[in-house]
């Protein structure tokens, strides 16, 4: 069951389903404190607004699922 959604800004979302925390596409991530470490990060296409190495390293943790497309 999807406990919450949350736009964090561009394409960017946080969405966590049954304790499981999933991003999409991380770009320009500011107030980090206030969301968790990522168990899975999607990212859809290489265009540095949907893949952001900065953004990334903010949420990653050592056990992080990073999915992407060949490109990325």
């Amino acid at each position: 069951m999807i406990e919450s959604i949350k736009w964090l800004g561009h394409d960017a979302f946080c969405i966590v389903s049954d304790g499981v925390v999933l991003y999409t596409d991380p770009y320009l991530f500011e107030n980090i404190s206030e969301i968790p470490p990522a168990d899975i990060i999607l990212i859809t296409h290489s265009h540095h607004d949907h893949l952001s190495p900065n953004d990334i390293v903010k949420i990653q943790t050592q056990e992080t699922i990073i999915v992407a497309t060949p490109d990325c």
